[in-house]
């Protein structure tokens, strides 16, 4: 694959016969709001006291089996990696979140250990819906999943009126791009 054409925002594409895709080493421009990050805490710190208590029940059971010395400190540990990785791991997946949308598609590029971008073509596009828990809601955030005829993608952490502008604005392309192919006799890319 060689670099194609510029997309905007300075992205470097990959070009392939249907569709240009970006490249992985090359970031887009838009990030998520940054109160994503105090959801995505909240959400790991829940996953961090739950391990906590399972490991402190598994410690009691088998120190009652066993009739040994419980590991107290087995939890303790648990607890306190928990705690770190749920503040630090938001941080580093937030900084790692870009998105944009060019001519042809919407583009989401995340990862913080294994990188991925998703290009998600507007005739391919068939419904997006939003999505907020009470946490989302109180920080004012949407996230948007976007629905293609072969996956699912959720673009998290939208600010609650640029996320409503955002869905019309990918449906309409949708439509668009739908009339768009159809008109050119080309049924099957609908």
């Amino acid at each position: 694959m060689a670099p194609g054409p510029r997309g905007t925002g300075g992205t470097v594409w990959a070009t392939r016969d249907w569709i240009a895709t970006p490249m992985l080493d090359t970031p887009l421009g838009r990030t998520l709001h940054p109160n994503v990050r105090w959801v995505w805490v909240a959400a790991w710190g829940v996953g961090a006291l739950v391990l906590t208590a399972l490991s402190a029940g598994a410690v009691a059971i088998i120190s009652l089996a066993t009739d040994s010395p419980a590991a107290w400190w087995v939890p303790a540990v648990v607890a306190l990696l928990g705690l770190v990785w749920s503040g630090v791991w938001p941080t580093l997946a937030w900084r790692r979140w870009r998105w944009d949308v060019d001519d042809l598609a919407l583009t989401l590029h995340k990862g913080v250990i294994t990188r991925q971008v998703r290009a998600l073509p507007f005739f391919r596009i068939q419904h997006i819906d939003t999505t907020q828990g009470p946490l989302d809601r109180a920080l004012g955030l949407t996230a948007l999943i976007v629905h293609t005829a072969s996956i699912t993608s959720r673009l998290p952490g939208i600010d609650d009126d640029e996320a409503q502008a955002l869905r019309t604005d990918l449906l309409e392309r949708a439509a668009t791009a739908a009339r768009e192919a159809t008109t050119d006799g080309d049924v099957d890319a609908v």
